[in-house]
């Protein structure tokens, strides 16, 4: 449910009093967006700078929406990556037994994986780690699997994934909830079910869009997708908002949009 960009680690929510402690006058996450949108064009535009930046915006505090909703997730990994040659090397942040105290009732590890990468096996590792420390604290991990680099070069996102999916699950990888890209047609999207078996795996917004992640959700539950983590595609507007608009945009335009993909996800 997050998204690293321009305007940071602001967090999508379905509850509206999440929503309300993301955006409102007294939460962090609105000081963290407004300082955010105020250095715009700063020239602060790498990984791991804005890494530093909104790590505010990833720690579970009081207020926080994790905090708030008990069925929402921590993150497990730290913002950003550590870049060499081109390979993306992550590290855990916080422990699962540190993350179940503050009250998670779930994990959530980002990982930027390429198959043909040196930091591939580095990162099965992590995975690996993550998992293990999950299963120790009788958490669920939901594991968010993004593909870049050589693979993306030659192969579409789907088929990337499915070399992603393979090498995790013979490492034993094998998580609670595989959060993925949108793979890109109806046949992948069967394939990575397929992979899956009894794991569910659920589809990730990557910012497209609402209009195209509406039917891209659609393809992919029709396919046996369970479901989605929506971020931005949901409320990437909103900063082009203000006063009654921006509340209106907020209160009518993204529950309707949650309502819409809700009834695609579950059918109703």
């Amino acid at each position: 449910m997050s998204y690293k960009g321009k305007y940071g680690y602001l967090n999508f929510c379905a509850a509206r009093e999440i929503f309300d402690a993301c955006l409102g006058s007294s939460g962090e996450f609105k000081e963290t967006a407004q300082s955010r949108r105020s250095r715009r064009g700063a020239g602060r535009s790498s990984n791991r700078a804005e890494g530093a930046h909104f790590k505010i915006a990833q720690r579970p505090v009081q207020r926080s929406p994790w905090v708030i909703s008990s069925s929402l997730s921590f993150f497990f990994g730290e913002s950003g990556y550590e870049e060499r040659e081109g390979d993306r090397y992550s590290k855990l942040q916080y422990e699962a037994k540190q993350l179940k105290e503050w009250g998670a009732s779930g994990t959530k590890l980002l990982l930027y994986f390429d198959p043909q990468g040196k930091s591939a096996e580095h990162q099965i590792d992590v995975a690996k780690t993550a998992l293990e420390a999950s299963r120790g604290q009788n958490i669920p991990l939901f594991l968010e699997v993004v593909t870049y680099g050589k693979t993306r070069d030659s192969a579409s996102a789907g088929e990337a994934t499915l070399q992603a999916m393979r090498m995790l699950l013979a490492r034993g990888v094998k998580p609670d909830v595989w959060k993925l890209e949108f793979p890109g047609s109806a046949e992948l999207a069967k394939e990575i079910t397929e992979l899956a078996a009894d794991t569910p795996w659920i589809l990730l917004t990557r910012g497209v869009s609402f209009e195209q992640f509406a039917k891209e959700l659609q393809t992919s539950v029709e396919n046996g997708a369970r479901g989605f983590l929506a971020g931005r595609a949901v409320w990437q507007e909103v900063m082009e908002f203000r006063g009654e608009e921006q509340e209106k945009f907020l209160n009518e335009t993204v529950p309707s949009r949650f309502r819409k993909i809700s009834q695609i996800a579950f059918r109703v």
